[in-house]
């Protein structure tokens, strides 16, 4: 017998809706966006959850950091220059701190994520973070990974360079937020401890997907 209620899936959502956060970033972290997009995306998040707490709905919300990995490279402003930057050789910037530790989620654990949430009845109803490596790296040790990956030596002047390039396959899905400039120059904690302990589920290392990503381009 129909119910009246509505029936949902899966809602993809991105961590710009935190705004500035000092310490981890968990599915508990209060909303406090600075950025237009971050403000909007932070109202359907309330409002969809306030309606699934009510049961009016059946759904999840899964929200991921920054995004670098396969396929990655076709989403956000800053993402498609830094691409056609990287293409023509030129030298893409890094956005933020080089000295700050950044949290990334990879594509390929955030989709196994989604498949995973999709079919469990133990999800629904509530909020997760996408599986997402801790801690996260700073600039240059992205840097120092691309060289390391590549057999190059992680101490010549390309470091930074390999650090403007690699930050071309990262989704920059909260350009907004990037370009208001409150969040690149602070630490970026995203916590998914929750999924990880309620799936048994082990994020991907930095270096693992870097090395995925690289080849996924036939860059190695």
């Amino acid at each position: 017998m129909h119910t009246g209620k509505c029936v949902a899936g899966v809602s993809l959502d991105s961590f710009d809706v935190y705004g500035p956060v000092e310490g981890l970033i968990t599915e508990t972290t209060t909303y406090n966006s600075c950025s237009r997009s971050g403000e909007v995306r932070a109202g359907i998040a309330l409002q969809l959850q306030s309606e699934m707490q009510r049961k009016n709905i059946r759904a999840i919300i899964a929200r991921a950091a920054d995004l670098y990995g396969p396929h990655a490279q076709h989403h956000g402003r800053f993402c498609r220059r830094a691409v056609r930057n990287w293409k023509k050789g030129k030298r893409a910037r890094w956005m933020g701190s080089r000295d700050e530790p950044h949290s990334c989620s990879y594509t390929r654990d955030c989709a196994k994520a989604h498949s995973i949430l999709a079919e469990s009845q133990f999800a629904q109803g509530q909020l997760w973070h996408l599986p997402t490596s801790n801690p996260g790296l700073t600039g240059r040790q992205w840097a120092q990974l691309m060289d390391e990956t590549l057999g190059a030596n992680p101490n010549n002047k390309s470091g930074s360079l390999w650090a403007h390039k690699l930050w071309g396959y990262i989704d920059k899905v909260t350009v907004e937020l990037y370009e208001a400039g409150c969040q690149p120059k602070r630490v970026c904690q995203f916590d998914s401890s929750k999924f990880e302990g309620a799936f048994n589920f082990v994020p991907t290392s930095y270096r693992q997907g870097l090395k995925e990503t690289l080849d996924f381009w036939n860059i190695l």
